[in-house]
């Protein structure tokens, strides 16, 4: 009898110390499955390059005069912020969005037409008119048609500039590609060179 008590008993011991591993072991795998959940929603959170990165940036109803390569805001009045996946579901659209990059790109988003000094921090005189002219070009004088502007990604702005140039030219359907280029590229996408048709590849 005594020595089934103890075989009891050190049935009952190794059974708790196996709850307590397994306790201990489905914790483990709860806060290893916790950390990777943070790890990739933190990932997606800041997007391509990025783009969806919170800076602590305010946003301006004024264009940028200096500092072009610094940070950016995650929103811009009177206009809307697209992501790198908005933007490639834009693409299919009809008709499509008409697509400015903002500097001399040597290699642009297929269709993109290159508005090199559209994002300067003041437009003026024939620099606007230029501006305008090409706006004016690209959509047939529709001032509802959806312009898209981009450049070289969240740190820089020269497509914001743009896009609020865009918005005070009268344009109702302003969209500004924050991740611009560093994203497009990040998400594996291609880049054509400017004088090629629009349209294309993804």
């Amino acid at each position: 009898m005594a020595g089934a008590r103890i075989s009891h008993r050190f049935h009952n011991l190794i059974e708790v110390f196996m709850m307590t591993i397994t306790t201990r072991i489905r914790h483990l795998l709860l806060l290893l499955f916790l950390g990777a959940m943070h790890a990739l929603s933190a990932a997606q959170d800041t997007g391509y390059a990025d783009e969806l990165k919170d800076f602590g940036v305010a946003p301006t109803d004024y264009p940028r005069t200096q500092g072009y390569g610094s940070p950016t805001p995650t929103s811009i009045p009177g206009a809307k912020v697209v992501s790198t996946q908005e933007l490639v579901e834009m693409r299919k659209a009809d008709p499509k969005p008409v697509i400015f990059v903002a500097y001399g790109a040597q290699g642009v988003i297929p269709g993109a037409i290159v508005a090199e000094g559209s994002g300067e921090g003041r437009l003026l005189g024939s620099d606007l008119e230029k501006f305008t002219n090409l706006l004016a070009k690209h959509t047939n004088g529709d001032k509802s048609r959806a312009v898209v502007f981009y450049c070289h990604g969240p740190k820089c702005w020269l497509s914001y500039n743009a896009a609020l140039h865009a918005k005070a030219a009268g344009y109702t359907n302003v969209y500004w590609y924050r991740g611009g280029r560093d994203a497009w590229k990040a998400a594996g996408k291609k880049f054509k060179k400017p004088q090629e048709e629009a349209g294309g590849d993804d």
